[in-house]
């Protein structure tokens, strides 16, 4: 027999020492995201013996988690350039057992298990259109295949890893029969259309309602192809915090917030059955392909006190001037050049869209001139650029928090997931990819 307990967002622990994407205590992206109040006891992580970590993003290894764990843990990553960051984080709590495991192919952990690493299926989101999957050093989101010895079983965990790009999947696990699927259920963890600030709420709306609809329609087909035994919804929740909190919330539908919610709509939309919700308080118990819930784990709960924080962002030394911004954006923008060329992001591509940086409470706009890698003074107000260029972009930030990103104390992805960043862009429906990934790298 094994058994699951689901905890907050996409933290799973199998049998009581197999725990993936820990996110239980701490508050995340600069204090914007807090999670559950109803939550696993400190006391239960000194069982931990095994860590899977499926992205770099940090709702996915919090550190106010990990620490709890015993230093003996093996944390197993996938071998992706955009993880190592997470193992000199480890390393630097103490934590020296760490297994860079490739895609794809499955390793054993140990007599009881082992692990595949699935492919990122949502690089290009609902665009994806089954592309052959090519590895180029960007990719984030995996998420994983869990192979359970005693009953020869095999259980995705998807994480963030929404399976818009099937034809990869099923490439990869020709014929393996999956026992269980836990689903991720929404795509709020970004800041489109939320942040976008020339975008109304009745047109974030329907942005929401397009994207939900087209979410679903991907799922279910993925789905009925997978033909798991049992499908349990999870990861893709949070509470935010912060500035755009209030947009957030009436722009969201709150049936792809909540477990219970989405499967009573999975079940009456697309009659499929074999959906079910684990609460904390719950087991999943599997013994020989019988799926059993039993609310029998509500000793090892405790009720997370929320507090609210300010912004921790790193403080900017007392002299540090809008002047001082323009050199840390040129010599970000000379470091970057060779970033580009290493990535092998198209200048032409970028340059179709006008990029502008708008630092609050100031007049001062900058735009970014990506041939020559320098940015220049933009003589003009927010309203001329809307009259002068047919494809632009613009970035609303306040100065300490760029000139976190840029002297590397932020990244700039962990403050759009955390939403503390604001924008306009025009047409309002086109999203430049090209800049969009360059961007990550714009920094010293």
């Amino acid at each position: 027999m094994n058994y699951f307990h689901q905890y907050n967002n996409a933290t799973l622990v199998l049998n009581n020492e197999f725990i993936f994407d820990p996110w239980l205590y701490g508050s995340l992206y600069y204090n914007s995201w807090s999670p559950e109040k109803k939550t696993l006891k400190k006391s239960e992580l000194k069982n931990i013996k095994y860590c899977f970590i499926s992205h770099l993003h940090q709702d996915h290894w919090d550190l106010d988690t990990i620490k709890y764990f015993p230093k003996k843990t093996l944390f197993i990553i996938p071998d992706l350039k955009t993880n190592r960051v997470i193992e000199v984080f480890l390393k630097k709590y103490g934590y020296l057992k760490i297994l860079n495991v490739p895609l794809k192919k499955f390793i054993k952990i140990d007599n009881k298990y082992s692990i595949s690493v699935v492919k990122p299926l949502n690089r290009d989101g609902h665009e994806a259109k089954n592309k052959i999957y090519k590895e180029d050093n960007i990719e984030i989101d995996t998420g994983c295949i869990i192979k359970i010895k005693n009953d020869n079983s095999h259980h995705l965990l998807l994480s963030d890893n929404s399976p818009y790009n099937e034809k990869v999947f099923f490439k990869d696990y020709k014929n393996l029969k999956i026992n269980t699927a836990w689903i991720p259920i929404n795509g709020y963890a970004q800041d489109y259309p939320f942040c976008y600030d020339n975008i109304s709420i009745n047109e974030k709306k329907k942005i929401i309602k397009t994207m939900n609809n087209k979410r679903q329609n991907f799922l279910v087909k993925f789905l009925k192809k997978l033909n798991p035994n049992l499908i349990l919804p999870y990861s893709s929740t949070f509470t935010l915090n912060g500035k755009n909190k209030r947009i957030f919330y009436q722009t969201i539908d709150k049936t792809f917030f909540k477990y219970k919610d989405y499967c009573n709509f999975f079940y009456s939309k697309f009659k499929i059955k074999n959906i079910k919700q684990l609460e904390p308080y719950q087991t999943l118990y599997i013994d020989n392909n019988e799926y059993k819930i039993k609310s029998d784990n509500s000793k090892n709960i405790r009720e997370l006190k929320i507090k609210n924080l300010k912004k921790n962002f790193f403080k900017l030394n007392s002299n540090y001037k809008v002047k001082h911004l323009e050199n840390d954006l040129n010599i970000s923008l000379k470091l970057l050049k060779e970033r580009m060329h290493n990535y092998k992001f198209s200048i032409r591509k970028i340059n179709q869209t006008a990029f502008f940086i708008l630092i609050n409470k100031t007049n001062k706009i900058y735009k970014i001139d990506f041939e020559k890698f320098h940015c220049l003074k933009f003589n003009g107000s927010k309203n001329s650029i809307i009259n002068k260029f047919k494809n632009y972009l613009i970035l609303k930030v306040d100065l300490n928090i760029i000139a976190n990103i840029l002297n590397r104390k932020s990244h700039i992805n962990n403050c759009i997931i955390g939403f503390n960043l604001n924008w306009e862009r025009y047409p309002k429906n086109y999203y430049n990819s090209e800049l969009s990934g360059t961007l990550n790298f714009l920094h010293k």
